[in-house]
C-alpha cells in the first residue's frame, strides 16, 4: 500500500520512491493523530498529499513524444539525447532540468507520545 509501486504516479515522471516515503510518513502520522481512526485519518491524509502528488506527476519536458517516438528518426534522436543527457559533462544540467523542488507539501512533525499507535508499535518491535 505504501511502496514504490503503489505510489508510481507515472513511469514517465518517476518520483515513486519519494512519493512512497512521504506517503508512508503522512499516513502513519495521520493515523496516529486520529488515534488509529481511519475514517478521520484517510481524509486528512488525502488533503495533505493531494497537491504534492499532483506536482510529482508532472511530466518532464518533451514527455510522451520523447519517450515513445513514432519514427526511426525519432527513436534515433531519443537515444542520442538520452546518451548526451546522461553523460558526465551534462550531470549539472540534468539536475537543473529534473530537480524541481517538491514544495507542494509542508510535512508536519507528528506528536508521538506514550500510548500513541506509532510509539506502541515501535516499542513492541524492540
Amino acid at each position: 500500500m505504501v511502496g514504490d509501486a503503489g505510489y508510481c504516479g507515472s513511469p514517465m515522471a518517476g518520483h515513486g520512491t519519494a512519493l512512497s516515503l512521504v506517503g508512508a510518513y503522512v499516513l502513519a502520522g495521520e493515523l496516529a493523530a486520529a488515534a488509529g481512526d481511519h475514517v478521520r485519518a484517510f481524509p486528512a491524509y488525502q488533503r495533505r498529499m493531494q497537491a504534492y502528488v499532483a506536482q510529482r506527476m508532472e511530466l518532464p519536458p518533451g514527455g510522451i513524444k520523447m519517450a515513445m517516438p513514432m519514427s526511426a528518426f525519432g527513436i534515433a534522436y531519443r537515444d542520442f539525447v538520452l546518451r548526451v543527457m546522461t553523460s558526465r559533462m551534462m550531470t549539472g544540467a540534468l539536475k537543473k532540468l529534473a530537480g524541481g523542488t517538491p514544495d507542494a507539501i509542508d510535512l508536519p512533525e507528528y506528536s508521538v507520545e506514550r500510548g500513541d499507535p506509532l510509539r506502541v508499535a515501535a516499542e513492541e518491535a524492540e
